[in-house]
């Protein structure tokens, strides 16, 4: 609905900027409400391909209406989308955006306001902050199984070596008997003979 009051020229009023469509991986998008009251939009780590298309509300000489758009956290600058209603973005990181329109009309007006879409990228499962946590968790866990293991295998490397120091300690008592057995043996016999001796002089 356009209206004149007859005072101001139909070449000065600031058209308006409506969104009028989108698109995922080149299906459009199933809308509960008009694309116009879209506010906000959320997508899957697989959306590669995302359109969003507008249009200016004046019909004096459509074709000619221009539009510039910006997606901010992505676009530096206003994108000059000349007179293609339509702005589009392949393979974006997984984050949050917003989408910033605006247009003139065939005259060279510039709508007053712009036209704005909240658009959120999900992360693969993967990429998720949960993903990351139960990384984490299982980096957290690696590490405790394995200092609890060198822990076992350095009781075990201390154990069998105090089982050596035990067994080499025993063989020292052995030796040690061994030649005090020995040494009595030799006494007795030595013993013996001095005996034996002396009873034969005798």
């Amino acid at each position: 609905l356009l209206i004149w009051d007859g005072n101001t020229q139909i070449s000065e009023v600031p058209p308006l900027v409506n969104f009028i469509g989108f698109s995922v991986n080149g299906e459009p998008l199933d809308l509960s409400i008009t694309a116009e009251e879209i506010t906000s939009i959320e997508l899957s780590h697989e959306a590669y391909h995302f359109k969003a298309d507008f249009a200016v509300m004046d019909y004096i000489n459509p074709s000619q209406n221009r539009y510039e758009y910006k997606l901010d956290c992505f676009d530096t600058n206003w994108v000059d989308g000349e007179v293609n209603g339509s702005a589009t973005y392949t393979n974006l990181p997984p984050g949050d955006y917003t989408l910033r329109v605006r247009g003139a009309n065939s005259l060279g007006v510039w709508s007053d306001e712009e036209i704005t879409l909240d658009l959120t990228i999900n992360p693969a499962w993967w990429k998720s902050w949960w993903a990351y946590a139960a990384y984490l968790c299982l980096l957290v866990w690696g590490l405790v199984a394995g200092k609890r293991h060198y822990d076992a295998v350095k009781l075990h490397v201390r154990a069998v070596g105090l089982s050596k120091e035990m067994v080499d300690a025993s063989e020292d008592q052995m030796a040690i008997i061994e030649r005090r057995n020995s040494t009595l043996i030799r006494s007795v016999e030595n013993q013996t003979r001095l005996l034996k001796r002396f009873m034969h002089d005798t």
